[in-house]
């Protein structure tokens, strides 16, 4: 069985309105420390990426996994 190929993820619920993003630092390059209610400095240094998410009143911050289909890959290999 092959491994599991996966993508780290960045999920913000805001206004009712969900957002992905690669990274926090991503996050924060569309959104101010104020419009979220928590700046990117707490963000890393609570760990976000292993304590697996955030809330306040503002927004929801939840960091996952993206489970991503290997079949791609092989095709490419197949074509060289």
């Amino acid at each position: 069985m092959d491994k599991v190929k996966s993508l780290k993820v960045v999920h913000l619920e805001k206004g009712g309105q969900h957002y992905y993003y690669g990274s926090v630092t991503a996050m924060f390059e569309h959104w101010t420390a104020e419009e979220l209610g928590v700046n990117y400095r707490k963000m890393r240094d609570m760990r976000i990426s292993t304590v697996g998410g955030y809330t306040n009143d503002k927004c929801v911050i939840r960091v996952g996994q993206l489970i991503v289909s290997s079949a791609r890959q092989k095709i490419s290999k197949k074509k060289q």
